[in-house]
């Protein structure tokens, strides 16, 4: 909040600890693993989840809006500009640190990270002109124990502009990854990168902003473009497509159906997309529309 890491009490809603932190750092998201709250700025730095006591810190070297992470295994994973940190959780201490993708013609940054098994995949930007009007998506998996990378591949289409801003859906065989500057869906083979199938949405518009969400065999994706959509995990393609009214911005799994924002709640059919119920957000006050991923509980 306002660049501050603050701890709100499930029971009350009251603030239990918040840390303040300089205007010129702001954090990326924090995430928490074994009683620990972990959070970046100018800094790596973990606290006591309880009391906000801080445990350890170490500085980096890239602002902070640029850091992403993720925990497993006892292990912080944390995108540094071109860099991929592996950090101890308890102790902060190094356990490697390796470059995720090439300088030529400018340094790439991580976007996006996600933890999967034994394996680390990292979404990136990389400019390809001084001016920055165009840029490619570098995708890349690296070995979780040891940082060594296993492959790369690079998201480049007609557009100008090619990166994630959500982490890719990891299923047992495959990488999803939703392109959303160019409006596009890539599904990698998990154990060596090569495309198994690619989605183009509609030309113009921005796509999804969300990680996909798996149901058996089906990936779904809320895209920029007004579109909620279904696809074959195998084959990439369109099982049904569900136009609305406006943008979107997430989807999520809830028991038996499917939950969907954009500025409004919709209930949807994950079989045929046909929609079930909705909740239009033109008699909330303008700072209550639901803007941010459903969080579903039960």
């Amino acid at each position: 909040i306002d660049g501050d890491l603050v701890a709100v009490s499930m029971a009350t809603g009251e603030v239990a600890w918040y840390i303040p932190w300089s205007e010129e750092y702001w954090s990326g998201h924090p995430v928490v693993a074994d009683g620990l709250v972990l959070a970046a700025t100018d800094r790596a730095r973990a606290y006591e989840a309880a009391t906000g006591v801080e445990r350890w810190s170490i500085p980096l070297p890239s602002s902070a809006i640029h850091h992403v992470s993720a925990t497993a295994n006892g292990v912080w994973y944390l995108g540094v500009g071109n860099e991929v940190w592996a950090l101890d959780v308890q102790t902060g201490a190094e356990r490697w640190r390796q470059t995720f993708a090439g300088t030529d013609p400018y340094a790439a940054r991580a976007r996006t990270l996600a933890v999967a098994g034994d394996g680390v995949y990292v979404c990136g930007e990389q400019v390809l002109e001084a001016n920055g009007a165009r840029t490619q998506g570098p995708v890349v998996a690296m070995d979780a124990a040891t940082g060594a990378v296993r492959w790369r591949h690079i998201m480049r289409f007609a557009e100008e502009y090619n990166y994630c801003v959500d982490a890719p859906l990891v299923t047992a065989d495959a990488v999803v990854l939703a392109d959303y500057a160019s409006n596009n869906v890539v599904a990698l083979e998990r154990a060596s990168g090569a495309p198994r199938w690619h989605f183009r949405g509609e030309f113009g518009w921005y796509g999804s902003r969300a990680t996909p969400v798996l149901r058996g065999d089906t990936v779904y994706v809320a895209s920029a473009d007004k579109n909620v959509r279904a696809l074959s995990l195998q084959t990439g393609t369109a099982i049904w497509e569900t136009e609305f009214d406006g943008s979107f911005r997430h989807v999520a799994n809830c028991g038996a159906v499917l939950l969907a924002n954009n500025l409004s709640l919709h209930v949807i059919d994950p079989r045929t997309g046909a929609v079930l119920a909705r909740d239009i957000a033109a008699h909330w006050p303008l700072g209550h529309i639901p803007s941010t991923p459903p969080v579903v509980i039960g």
